[in-house]
């Protein structure tokens, strides 16, 4: 294979969603059990300082990559502005809350589920606000997400706060 030939092979393997996916999974996989265990650790106000600043820090290492940061920031609509600053009130409450369920004991197995929920809630907004479509099977899987939430939740010998 040349050396073109290789360039252009990683091109097309990087703009397949399916590889991001996947790379999405690993990373929430890996942060929700490391959540788990710095949660016992440390107050929430340190871990979630320290994770944002390393997260800002890796963020503006792609920016810059990807050119300069100040044009885009200059280009950057004010509905755009208004959006990320919902996206940032999101982070902060899912770490902070996820953190602080953790702390006072919450099961890691039984906390990825409930999380899991966040699908369900996430596929009726992309239904009703942006118009996308399901096939039976992918509804069949949703329900299936939602009703291992349900067998969890209520299993024998699960007491929520203890």
């Amino acid at each position: 294979m040349s050396e073109l030939n290789v360039i252009r092979l990683e091109k097309d393997h990087m703009t397949n969603w399916l590889v991001f996916a996947v790379l999405s999974i690993l990373g929430l996989s890996g942060y929700r059990i490391l959540i788990k265990v710095v949660g016992g650790e440390t107050t929430p106000f340190i871990y979630i300082v320290c994770a944002s600043f390393l997260y800002f820090l890796a963020w503006l290492i792609v920016v810059l990559h990807e050119g300069p940061i100040l044009a885009q920031l200059e280009a950057l609509p004010a509905t755009s502005a208004l959006l990320i600053l919902g996206l940032t009130a999101s982070f902060f409450l899912a770490d902070y809350s996820l953190l602080r369920a953790y702390m006072i004991g919450a099961p890691l197995s039984i906390m990825t589920v409930l999380l899991g929920l966040s699908m369900a809630f996430t596929v009726l907004f992309g239904l009703f606000f942006f118009r996308e479509s399901l096939n039976w099977l992918q509804v069949v899987g949703i329900l299936l997400g939602i009703a291992s939430f349900v067998i969890l939740s209520f299993a024998e010998g699960y007491r929520p706060g203890v």
